[in-house]
């Protein structure tokens, strides 16, 4: 039992360890409110008019495929990619949530114009970060731009980050159009995280089966024991 605790520690100690380290694909995730026509009822009934309802807009990231450049005082951005620009786009998948229902915007044929941008408050005196899956026949994107002086700083465009908008230095738009859908965004958080490699997952799997062994051997001991 003692080589199983190990074991369980161990493993879940090692993923947490890869997912921190992992950043090369990264996951940036929006939340606000979302106003404008659902005309093809992708988040409920067709021709439905959204006014202010909650959304979560997610941009999954391979940030080897962008072009970083440096600029004075440690500012980083991420160049875009995609069909038109004859490198490969960065963004992998990009989706959308409302009324508890996923819309996955097309992203093949490869995206049109793909973005993923961040720049730390040193050079501008803000923080910007956005991201953007635009095709020939969908356009997505969300900008938030804020001049809040406790924003994160953000070193490299894996910087993995959470941040809630001071509304009084945020702006923030986005827009979602396809299939006849309108819809405007405004931004209250943004977050980076780092997405887990397939491996880690096996091993916080092996962790976590470990630690459910352990407390099944304990309350077998101690049903015996009574």
């Amino acid at each position: 039992m003692k080589i199983l605790r190990t074991v369980a520690l161990a493993s879940t100690a090692l993923a947490l360890v890869s997912t921190a380290a992992s950043a090369d694909i990264v996951i940036e995730t929006f939340t606000g409110t979302a106003t404008g026509l659902d005309a093809a009822g992708y988040f409920g009934t067709p021709g439905a008019q959204l006014n202010n309802v909650a959304y979560q807009a997610s941009y999954v990231i391979n940030t080897n495929l962008l072009g970083a450049s440096q600029f004075n005082n440690g500012s980083i951005f991420g160049t875009n990619g995609g069909a038109n620009s004859g490198t490969p786009s960065p963004v992998i998948s990009a989706s959308l949530t409302i009324n508890n229902i996923t819309f996955n915007v097309p992203v093949s044929p490869p995206l049109a114009y793909s973005e993923y941008y961040v720049t730390n408050k040193n050079l501008y005196g803000e923080l910007v970060v956005t991201g953007f899956a635009n095709s020939s026949t969908a356009n997505f994107y969300n900008v938030g731009i804020s001049t809040d002086p406790n924003a994160p700083l953000v070193t490299s465009l894996n910087t993995l980050f959470s941040y809630t908008f001071a509304p009084a230095s945020n702006q923030s738009y986005g827009f979602f159009g396809y299939g006849g859908d309108n819809l405007n965004f405004h931004i209250n958080t943004v977050a980076v995280s780092a997405v887990p490699e397939p491996s880690t997952w096996a091993m916080m799997i092996l962790g976590f089966a470990g630690v459910g062994y352990m407390t099944y051997r304990r309350r077998k001991v101690a049903a015996l024991a009574a």
